[in-house]
C-alpha cells in the first residue's frame, strides 16, 4: 500500500487541486460538530484533495466528541478523500486555543 504522501500526491493530481478543507466546527455539541463537517464534506469532496479536521474542536466535547471525529474520518475515507488529523497542542491560532481552553474548564460531567 503506498504511503499518506504518495496517496495525496495521487489524490492531487486525480481531483487537480492542492485544496485541503479545514474542519473546525465552532459548535455547542458533539453531533452538530459531525453534521457540520459532514456538510462541508458532501459538499467539498469533489474539489478537495484531503480533509483536515481539528483535534480541539472535537475533544471540546469529551468522549462524544472523540467518537464524533472517527466518525468525521470515517466520512472522509468513505467519500474517496484523505483526512489529515490538525492536533497541536502549542499554537497562537486563538481559535485553537479558545477550544483548548473551554475544554480545560469545563467539568468532567462534560466528557459523558
Amino acid at each position: 500500500m503506498a504511503g499518506f504522501f504518495e496517496r495525496l500526491a495521487a489524490r492531487c493530481a486525480s481531483q487537480e487541486t492542492f485544496l485541503c478543507v479545514g474542519l473546525d466546527p465552532r459548535a455547542s455539541s458533539a453531533a452538530e460538530a459531525e453534521a457540520l463537517c459532514v456538510s462541508l464534506i458532501d459538499a467539498t469532496h469533489d474539489v478537495a484533495c484531503c480533509f483536515k479536521p481539528n483535534a480541539a474542536f472535537f475533544e471540546a466535547h469529551g468522549s462524544a466528541g472523540l467518537e464524533a471525529l472517527k466518525r468525521v474520518i470515517a466520512k472522509v475515507h468513505a467519500v474517496g478523500g484523505l483526512a489529515l488529523l490538525d492536533c497541536k497542542r502549542a499554537t497562537s491560532a486563538r481559535a485553537t486555543a479558545e477550544a483548548h481552553a473551554w475544554r480545560a474548564t469545563t467539568t468532567s460531567a462534560r466528557t459523558a
